[in-house]
């Protein structure tokens, strides 16, 4: 016959802890150790991460966006020069020195002029320092180039042009950044860029219908 030995209380030696004998046992499990991972089931309560350590992942702090969708023209009257594109910008505080900063654009429009796509020279400015792209360009520039479709703007003035390009930037900055696209015409053309619209859409019900976006990511440690 097995023996059984029944208690209330079971208290330490030194008289500074007491388990209750209920159902179920009740008490602090402030001085256990090694519990089997496999043996804890059930809902486990939320925890606080602040005092996590040992992880090296990133993750993302912030998130900022600007999406544009009224049409817009700028003149492009000097060749080989830098242009800010109309809207296309965001401005993001970072929380640390330590963080960069993942800049997503997306363009949509058009230009007006009869020279080739691949004279379009995509990049980006943080405040007024040109990153993503040299400061001036000659024909077939390196940098973010529009799509090479190699067709005559001045014959398809009604086809939606569009570039993507993302640019990881590591500011050093915790003030206030503007980043902005930017825009330069190569092989000494000029003309003027149509913004979420194509050159030959005059209609008024439909002329805002392409999209632009830029989007910044602050990645801390």
């Amino acid at each position: 016959m097995a023996s059984k030995i029944k208690v209330d209380e079971l208290e330490t030696v030194s008289g500074s802890g007491v388990i209750t004998v209920n159902q179920p046992l009740s008490g602090s499990g402030a001085s256990l150790t090694s519990l089997p991972a496999a043996n804890l089931t059930g809902t486990l309560p939320a925890i606080s991460g602040a005092n996590l350590t040992g992880i090296t992942t990133g993750k993302v702090l912030q998130v900022i966006q600007t999406h544009l969708i009224t049409a817009s023209s700028q003149s492009l009257s000097v060749a080989s020069t830098v242009y800010e594109i109309s809207g296309l910008t965001a401005t993001i505080t970072p929380s640390a020195t330590t963080s960069k900063i993942m800049v997503d654009v997306k363009w949509s429009g058009e230009l007006s002029n009869a020279g080739y796509l691949q004279a379009l020279v995509f990049g980006l400015k943080r405040d007024t320092t040109q990153i993503g792209q040299p400061a001036a360009a000659g024909s077939r520039t390196i940098g973010i180039s529009g799509p090479a479709s190699g067709y005559s703007e001045a014959d398809n003035n009604s086809t939606q042009d569009s570039a993507t390009y993302s640019y990881l930037d590591s500011p050093s900055s915790t003030s206030a950044l503007a980043y902005k696209a930017t825009i330069l015409l190569a092989d000494g053309i000029t003309g003027t860029l149509y913004n979420q619209r194509t050159v030959g859409d005059t209609d008024a019900n439909h002329i805002e219908r392409l999209t632009s976006t830029i989007t910044l990511w602050e990645i801390g440690a």
